[in-house]
This record gives structure tokens, C-alpha cells and sequence, in this order.
């Protein structure tokens, strides 16, 4: 049987035991006379990706071997203005925005290197360069051994992180592939079913936004165009609500918030469902499978308004595959929020692993004991 393990067992008493030196003094910055490809001209397929300072590891790919990055592999990037950190040993080409191709030294495993400055981030100063405040940074450096070493129960355990998001991202993919099994493209909705208007089964409306003044450490969640933006002393919303954000760069996501919530005016809600008709669940999987670009207007500030929402025709099904689709719908969230705590739970112990890797903690003693036992938890969180 599966025995958990405490995390104050993993709390770190060692002090670091390894000379460090200026990082500067330890990597080649390599990105001055690369070939850099502008996104205009990523391909959405290829052999080779085009990888850049985005969150995403890749975002676009090229066939043309000229552009490829022309330095030493494997190598660590750096996003200047995102912070990103990235581990590349393929053959790749360099987006044109801003990222830092970082080659390590004979003495520096370019593996332990991305491991160390994901565990000291350069701090964030909005969206200005960040390479000059990752010059200031020292690099312990044990003898390359012990860096292998590191570097491989690093390895374990970040493949297991991994193999929880991957099953993740694909338990994202079951909701939409039911919705469209049981009742077809929403976009063509009222070709199979007789549809009403979205304010004829729900009621959208708008609260005036909250300012960040008002905003409080502690209350009320507050949600607006990104989330969870802070807290209140009052909610205008008793139960949960289904809201979508009508402004900004994230206009046109479709949420569930929680009962005893304030939603702001960049957050549209869409309240009194009628029931007989729609569920919540079914509305949500409808609209996210729709889409709402059709109804977005403006470019420099995207936004929905009510009169454009009023063109979204909702399919009326039949009652007994709207509660079909409804109780799947509510078991598939039971199990993504058991997941969720899953991932939770393991990138904290990841983290916590990560800590101890440069403090010295890792010696072969402890990697014969606790090592194994925090390779077992977070394996049982992986497959949760």
C-alpha cells in the first residue's frame, strides 16, 4: 500500500558545500550573430522548431536548415523579457524576440544549469529586459559527477511532473469530444436541434469594475477579465455563475465561479438558466466548444457586449441527453478537481526536490533513503 511521506522531512539543513562563480563567467551568451526567424514567418508544421521566449516550448517550426541555431548543444535559453527558462538539446531555430542563448562552460552541465535557475528565478520587473539582473547571479558548481547525479533524480522526478500535465491537458480534450459526440458542431447546431436565443435561456448582465483601491487582502473572491484579480467586502453573486470575460486579451473565456463571488464589469455573467432547458454544464461545454470570436469586435481592446452575445443561438436538446451530459459533465469535474490536487501536491514536493538539489542535501546517503521515498509520492501523484 501507498504510504505518504511528510514534507518536513524534506526540509533542507544543509548549507551549500560548493564554490560558485558569476554566472557570467560560466555560460557564453552565443544570440549575437545567430539567424533569428520573425513569428511572421513561423510554419505551423516542420522539421525543425522555432523555439522563443514564449511560455510554450515551441511555438511554430521551420524546414529550412540555414535558420537553424549554428552553436553547441545541448544549451540553455533565456526569455529576456518573459523570464522563461528552457532546456534545448535538439536542433532548433531562434525566435526574433528577445531570447538569450546561454552555451555552458566545460566545467557546467547545461542540464543543471536550467534545474538552477529554475529554482532561482530572476525576479520580475514587468516587461522590461531581464538578462542584465540574471548576469548577477552565482552558479554553484560540484564536480560534474555530482552534477550528473543531480541532475539525473532531477530528471525522474521532473518526468513524472510532466507525465501528470500531459494527463491533464488530455482530460480537457473528454468534454468537448462528448459534446460533440452526443450533439454534434455547435457551430451547426440549428441544423440538427430547434435553438433559442441565449437570452431567452439565460440572463447576461454587467456590474460596474472595481477599482484597486477597493480591492482587499481578504473577503470576497473579486473575479475580472483575468481571474481572480483580489477580494471584497460584499458579493453580487449568491450561487455559481457562469461568467465570461468580455474585455481585454483573455476576452471570450468561459468559466464557473464560485457561490458568494463579486464579478466585475470585464466579467459578463450569465445568470438565472433556465433549467427545464439548459444546465450549466451543458451551457459551458457549448459555449467553449462554439466559441465566442464571432461576437468579439475591436482590435485594440477586444470586447463583447450584450447586443453582440444576443446573435448566440443555444441548441435545445432533448431531456434526457441533457441530464446524460450533465451528470458526465459533473463527473468529469469530480475527477479533474482530484487531479488538480494531485498536480498540487507533486509540484510541491518537485519544488521542495529542487531546493535540496543546491543546498547539498542530495548526498548518496539521502538519495538511498528519502530520495526514493519522494520518488515514490510523487510517482503515486502522477498516475492520480
Amino acid at each position: 500500500p501507498h504510504r505518504k511521506i511528510s514534507l518536513s522531512h524534506l526540509k533542507s539543513t544543509t548549507s551549500i558545500p560548493w564554490q560558485s562563480e558569476p554566472i557570467e563567467s560560466v555560460v557564453t551568451d552565443c544570440t549575437g550573430g545567430q539567424t533569428k526567424i520573425l513569428r511572421s514567418e513561423y510554419e505551423a508544421t516542420g522539421v525543425f522548431p522555432v523555439i522563443d521566449q514564449g511560455k510554450d516550448f515551441s511555438n511554430g517550426f521551420t524546414s529550412d536548415e540555414s535558420k537553424l541555431y549554428r552553436g553547441k548543444l545541448p544549451l540553455v535559453l533565456f526569455g529576456d523579457h518573459t523570464r522563461e527558462i528552457k532546456f534545448v538539446d535538439q536542433r532548433f531555430a531562434l525566435g526574433a524576440d528577445g531570447v538569450k542563448a546561454l552555451e555552458p562552460k566545460p566545467n557546467l552541465a547545461a542540464k543543471f544549469l536550467y534545474y538552477y535557475l529554475l529554482k532561482s528565478p530572476v525576479e520580475t520587473r514587468g516587461y522590461s529586459r531581464h538578462f542584465k539582473y540574471l548576469k548577477e547571479k552565482n552558479v554553484p558548481l560540484p564536480p560534474l559527477p555530482e552534477q550528473d547525479r543531480i541532475v539525473e533524480i532531477l530528471d525522474q522526478a521532473d518526468a513524472l511532473r510532466q507525465q501528470r500535465r500531459q494527463a491533464d491537458e488530455l482530460s480537457k480534450r473528454i468534454l468537448p469530444a462528448l459534446f460533440h459526440e452526443m450533439f454534434g458542431d455547435p457551430k451547426a447546431a440549428h441544423e440538427k436541434w430547434p435553438t433559442k436565443g441565449i437570452t431567452e435561456v439565460c440572463w447576461p448582465r454587467q456590474w460596474p469594475t472595481i477599482s484597486g483601491k477597493q480591492l482587499l487582502p481578504k473577503g470576497y473572491p473579486v473575479f475580472g477579465a483575468n481571474g481572480l484579480i483580489g477580494y471584497f467586502d460584499s458579493f453580487n453573486h449568491e450561487h455559481p455563475t457562469i461568467a465570461i470575460t468580455c474585455r481585454g486579451a483573455t476576452c471570450g473565456t468561459i468559466n464557473l465561479t464560485p457561490p458568494n463571488c463579486y464579478l466585475t464589469g470585464n466579467a459578463m455573467a450569465l445568470d438565472d438558466l433556465e433549467e427545464s432547458l439548459v444546465t450549466q454544464e451543458f451551457m459551458i461545454a457549448f459555449l467553449e466548444s462554439r466559441g465566442l470570436q464571432d461576437v468579439i469586435t475591436g482590435a485594440a481592446q477586444p470586447q463583447i457586449t450584450r447586443a453582440n452575445l444576443e446573435k448566440v443561438k443555444v441548441p435545445l436538446v432533448p431531456s434526457d441527453l441533457l441530464m446524460k451530459f450533465t451528470d458526465g459533465s459533473q463527473s468529469l469535474t469530480f475527477t479533474r478537481s482530484n487531479a488538480a490536487t494531485a498536480a498540487a501536491t507533486l509540484e510541491t514536493l518537485f519544488q521542495t526536490l529542487l531546493h535540496r538539489a543546491f543546498d547539498g542535501s542530495l548526498t548518496a546517503k539521502w538519495r538511498e533513503g528519502q530520495g526514493k521515498e519522494l520518488l515514490q509520492e510523487m510517482e503515486h501523484h502522477s498516475k492520480r
